[in-house]
């Protein structure tokens, strides 16, 4: 609700516990992880709604760049569970995802201001990626000193956009 971007299940999890979590979908298991890791979330506003990034993900499961993405974001959030206590390891992991994300070639997951904001602050985190289901709308930037997390929301208040630590 703070950032104005609609979002799935997960993201009420994480703020009623008020840290970060480990989410296993579909059996749902929760593990609240111990690491406190400095946390910056940005809405750029505006909605593009998930259906339509999930559905051009879905429709498109028989490209490997696609397949590619969605098992790779598994493996980096099973191996990010373990590395909250290690923010430039986590970060690195952030950029993966990413990378991973602007490896597929589709016009719904276009994000320019995404991009834009992640090079606006990259000299100040140790890495940033889409959020939610990916698309325009938001970021999430992780941080290992405090200063250069209200730095970055001050750029990306700049920017016009919302960001919340």
């Amino acid at each position: 609700d703070d950032l104005g971007v609609g979002c799935g299940p997960m993201d009420p999890l994480a703020c009623a516990h008020g840290r970060v979590l480990h989410i296993r979908w579909p059996a749902a298991s929760l593990r609240v992880l111990e690491g406190e890791p400095m946390v910056l979330a940005a809405g750029f506003g505006g909605a593009q709604p998930s259906r339509i990034i999930l559905g051009a993900l879905a429709a498109n499961l028989h490209r490997a760049d696609v397949a590619a993405a969605i098992d790779g974001w598994g493996e980096l959030a099973e191996r990010g569970a373990d590395l909250l206590d290690e923010p430039v390891a986590l970060g690195a992991l952030l950029n993966q995802a990413q990378d991973l994300y602007d490896a597929i070639e589709l016009p719904e997951l276009a994000a320019p201001r995404l991009h834009k904001a992640r090079a606006a602050i990259a000299d100040l985190c140790t890495g940033s990626k889409f959020t939610g289901a990916g698309g325009d709308r938001s970021l999430v930037a992780l941080f290992s000193d405090i200063g250069h997390q209200a730095e970055a929301g001050r750029r990306l208040h700049e920017m016009g956009l919302t960001a919340v630590s």
